[in-house]
């Protein structure tokens, strides 16, 4: 799919669009309750790009953060 946007950039615009659409519905359907919360995580980790990341303090705690990360592709580069 990105190879096309690639070939077509003025698409790119349009799809990226289309993904934060999808990814606003499945985060504020899961919020009311319309979707299970385990669907969603793994929806949103297989389809929005979401990634858990964990902070070890190594001198003796345990902090974990869970850290969203950029999904999509900034003007000019592809993922």
């Amino acid at each position: 799919m990105l190879t096309w946007t690639e070939e077509h950039p003025e698409f790119l615009e349009s799809y990226a669009r289309a993904k934060e659409m999808q990814e606003q519905t499945l985060v504020n359907r899961t919020l009311t309750g319309k979707y299970n919360p385990q669907f969603a995580i793994m929806t949103a980790k297989n389809v929005c790009g979401w990634r858990d990341k964990q902070d070890v303090d190594h001198s003796g705690g345990q902090s974990i953060t869970v850290e969203i990360v950029d999904r999509f592709p900034k003007e000019g580069e592809m993922k």
